[in-house]
């Protein structure tokens, strides 16, 4: 489980690398290169070293929330 307050925590200007992420997430460092190579997570790109600051890491993590609602709070 991802702490919320540990990536709150994260500094804006804070740059991260996809080993970061991937040690905070769980995913593989490959997934978070691949999030990075199709635009699903900002990044910059510098040969093949790819760097995240935290204000877009956090956004991402924001954008991907999922919302658990029941199907009847739906229809209403």
């Amino acid at each position: 489980m991802i702490n919320n307050s540990f990536i709150r925590s994260i500094p804006d200007d804070a740059l991260l690398t996809p080993a970061d992420i991937s040690n905070i997430t769980g995913l593989s460092t490959r997934q978070i290169r691949r999030y990075c190579e199709k635009g699903q997570l900002r990044s910059y790109c510098f040969g093949r070293k790819y760097v995240i600051y935290g204000v877009d890491f956090k956004s991402y993590m924001k954008e991907s929330l999922v919302c658990h609602r029941t199907f009847k709070e739906l229809l209403n």
